[in-house]
């Protein structure tokens, strides 16, 4: 709840500001290119080097530059990479689609989809391959050659997500399934994808513009799993200092400073993740919670705010800041893991969470007595 109303405080104290910006359609070579100026908050400026532009037939390259990329094939998959993804893919809840992920697991099609583990020790990949040629999916499984990319994360108990048998229905659960099986492919025989990223800077009169884009050489493990490919790549040619490119079209745009959007359920699994609230077994509940009991609403794929939650959070934040932030239970949530570890024992980490947690039930009984809340 404290993330959804820090980002509704953002929203709500923003002040727009207004701005202009200069941009050019350019012919490089047959491929149209649409360059901007920076933000002029002067509008008189603004129009007059936009008039300037009126009668300029060409533009020069004043700098240009094509680098290499690399996006790397998917980790294997864990739990908080699922939810977080397929929320993304699908607009369902974390709670809906692990309700979901373990009805596949039950009838058996996938592995258990509760775990925090991202590298394989123990799972036979070419069974699951031999599985998944008999799918859809065929073209992409190599038997002769596959070789998994690991992470570092090892809960000790799961392997990560992975398909077991083939689900043939193209129900919600059929797109789940889709999901975590190409992923697997993506991991397991999928090659890292390359890209060229290009910058170009030119002059046209007295006004400087710019563009960046990116294009393909080798999509490689996008073509298994397309999820997130990136879909507004331009393919230019090398240019040189001092080209001409031809101007097709000048435009002056007015605009505003936007706030900053809404939290998804996507992006609200990635911050409790982040910042160690729940495990990869609890994370997927937290948001459905705060929904349920009116603390805050979701409309289509976003977040907002109640006067509930609002209420909630300001009184508990005047009784001491640690009842809202994510640091106490964090902190909590980090004593745990340090007794699985071995670091320390269960008796001393519950003595010190108890110890927090009563120093705050002490602070909010004595604010209601005082009658301050």
């Amino acid at each position: 709840l404290w993330f959804v109303y820090q980002r509704d405080l953002e929203i709500r104290n923003f002040k727009p500001e207004k701005y202009y910006v200069i941009s050019t359609v350019l012919d490089v070579h047959g491929v149209k290119v649409k360059v901007s100026s920076k933000p002029i908050k002067n509008r008189a400026l603004a129009q007059k080097l936009y008039a300037t532009l009126r009668d300029v037939k060409y533009a020069s390259v004043e700098g240009f530059s094509l680098t290499d990329d690399v996006v790397r094939r998917p980790l294997p998959t864990d739990t908080d990479t699922m939810l977080q993804e397929l929320s993304r893919v699908l607009g369902l809840s974390a709670a809906r689609i692990m309700g979901l992920a373990e009805a596949l697991y039950g009838d058996g099609y996938i592995s258990y989809p509760r775990t925090e583990t991202n590298m394989w020790l123990t799972v036979d990949h070419k069974s699951i391959l031999t599985m998944l040629s008999s799918t859809y999916l065929r073209k992409y499984v190599d038997l002769s050659s596959y070789s998994p990319r690991n992470g570092r994360k090892n809960d000790g108990a799961h392997p990560p997500i992975h398909p077991t048998a083939y689900y043939a229905r193209s129900d919600i659960k059929g797109k789940i399934w889709e999901y975590i099986a190409r992923r697997y492919l993506a991991n397991v025989v999928g090659r890292d994808a390359s890209l060229k990223r290009w910058k170009l800077s030119v002059k046209a009169g007295d006004v400087m513009m710019e563009a960046s884009g990116k294009y393909f050489t080798d999509e490689g493990f996008y073509q298994i799993f397309p999820y997130f490919k990136p879909k507004d790549t331009l393919w230019i040619p090398r240019l040189h200092i001092g080209e001409l490119l031809p101007i097709v079209k000048v435009d002056l745009r007015d605009r505003k400073t936007k706030p900053p959007p809404r939290l998804t359920e996507s992006e609200l699994l990635r911050l409790l993740e982040k910042h160690s609230i729940g495990t990869d077994a609890t994370r997927a509940d937290y948001p459905q919670i705060i929904i349920e009991r009116g603390y805050a609403e979701k409309k289509g794929r976003t977040f907002r705010l109640s006067t509930l939650g609002e209420k909630l959070i300001n009184l508990l934040k005047s009784v001491d800041h640690r009842l809202v932030t994510p640091d106490t239970r964090r902190y909590v949530e980090q004593l745990m893991a340090n007794v699985e570890m071995g670091k320390i024992n269960m008796d001393d980490a519950l003595k010190e969470a108890l110890e927090i947690y009563e120093e705050l039930y002490r602070r909010v009984s004595t604010s209601l007595k005082a009658g301050k809340v």
